[in-house]
């Protein structure tokens, strides 16, 4: 496999045992990044970067295909049942 592509429970999992105390979602980054910098104690705010456009955002655009569908979820099963994520994202 390549390494890129590993799925993200082999960094967040030790002998199948999640061994983080926290995992954020990307689809709240700024609310998740306020309660890291609250259990951290410190006064932080997350800067928005590199700001995409509502209609490049659609996911669902990316998964038209069957076969990348099908290479996805093989890739990545364990990512997606872990942390409660849909198949196939919603049209």
């Amino acid at each position: 496999m390549i390494p890129h592509f590993r799925p993200q429970v082999e960094y967040l999992t030790l002998n199948n045992r999640v061994v983080v105390d926290f995992i954020g979602g990307y689809e709240n980054l700024t609310a998740e990044f306020a309660k890291v910098a609250e259990r951290l104690g410190i006064d932080a705010q997350l800067p928005h970067l590199n700001r995409t456009s509502v209609e490049d955002m659609s996911m669902a655009s990316h998964y038209s295909n069957d076969a990348v569908v099908r290479r996805v979820t093989d890739v990545y099963r364990k990512d997606f049942e872990l942390l409660v994520y849909p198949l196939r994202p919603p049209s």
